[in-house]
């Protein structure tokens, strides 16, 4: 059963627009059901394709055959279960021929619809979604299940505004776009990582675009990553807002934007003491809005940390 499927702070949907927490309900509740039926699958499929009941199928045991029989159907009912082989060994062979053929399967399914709930709820919350063409083609290429649609609409907002454009406007429900997309693919290797997201589960199985595992990335992936000084903009340093405040600071991570940048300002607080103040923007950074969920994800995840700790002070003038 799924733990870490939480609901969301919301805020009434518009008129005409579906409820926001029950859309998520919903998710919770189908994914949920998505975690019972992919169970059963797997025990089906140990007791089918394993050892004891088919060799016991071979004797002169007639149960047996005709529990074998049954369990073998109920594994491939396009009206039952779908295509539910699940598991290791022969298991796992016939769950791969089912994604590499395209069979439908239950649980998948459930997970699915689940997802799709969730990104409706997000273009519920957050309607620059559907106001922008192109991130609408995307939601309704997903809402009717036309994969290869929706990964020709991103590519299409990549090639006309950019990829740090593109990920921001998708920011809201980006995880959940990848997972439905790892689910629906053809690629066997990063459905564990879309049952994670589907489920709310902590990530650890591997990416879900490609399913590449945690322990290839680390094993490529030694670096600590680099931060440069950069020297900013005449127009960026006058639109940076100086009060110290936390909306002065929400406003300078919507100027610095998605592209990378890390800004460090020093800020002399009541009691006279001079601190140094880090932002830096997540996926999502323009049109913030006080209901708006926050997000800690960056396009980069290693070199924000050793950035601050370097010594000296920040090219930046104090504000």
């Amino acid at each position: 059963m799924p733990e870490a499927v939480t609901a969301p702070t919301t805020v009434p949907a518009p008129a005409g627009e579906p409820d926001v927490a029950a859309l998520h309900q919903l998710c919770r509740d189908l994914a949920e059901a998505a975690d019972a039926v992919r169970e059963a699958s797997r025990h089906a499929s140990e007791l089918a394709l394993g050892t004891r009941l088919p060799l016991a199928a071979l004797g002169t045991s007639g149960r047996a055959r005709t529990a074998l029989r049954t369990l073998l159907r109920t594994l491939k009912d396009p009206e039952g279960l779908g295509w539910a082989a699940n598991g290791r060994g022969l298991a796992r062979a016939g769950r791969l021929a089912g994604v590499f053929t395209s069979r439908e399967s239950l649980a998948v399914s459930l997970a699915v619809t689940g997802l799709k709930a969730r990104v409706r709820a997000a273009a519920v919350e957050h309607p620059e979604l559907l106001s922008d063409p192109d991130t609408a083609r995307v939601l309704k290429a997903i809402e009717q299940d036309r994969q290869r649609e929706a990964i020709r609409a991103f590519k299409t907002i990549i090639g006309s505004q950019g990829a740090e454009r593109a990920f921001a406007l998708l920011a809201p429900s980006f995880a959940d776009i990848l997972a439905w997309n790892a689910l629906t693919d053809e690629n066997p290797f990063n459905d564990e990582a879309g049952w994670e997201i589907a489920t709310g589960r902590t990530l650890t199985a591997a990416e879900p675009l490609m399913g590449i595992s945690s322990q290839v990335w680390a094993l490529l992936d030694r670096g600590p990553g680099r931060a440069v000084p950069k020297q900013a903009e005449p127009g960026l340093l006058e639109r940076l807002d100086t009060s110290g405040t936390i909306s002065g600071y929400i406003r300078n991570i919507g100027a610095v934007g998605t592209g990378g940048t890390l800004l460090v300002q020093c800020v002399s607080g009541p009691d006279g003491v001079t601190r140094y103040v880090v932002q830096l923007a997540g996926m999502s950074a323009d049109g913030l809005r006080t209901r708006a969920r926050r997000t800690c994800s960056a396009p980069s995840t290693r070199w924000p940390g050793p950035a601050p700790r370097t010594p000296g002070p920040p090219p930046a003038p104090c504000g």
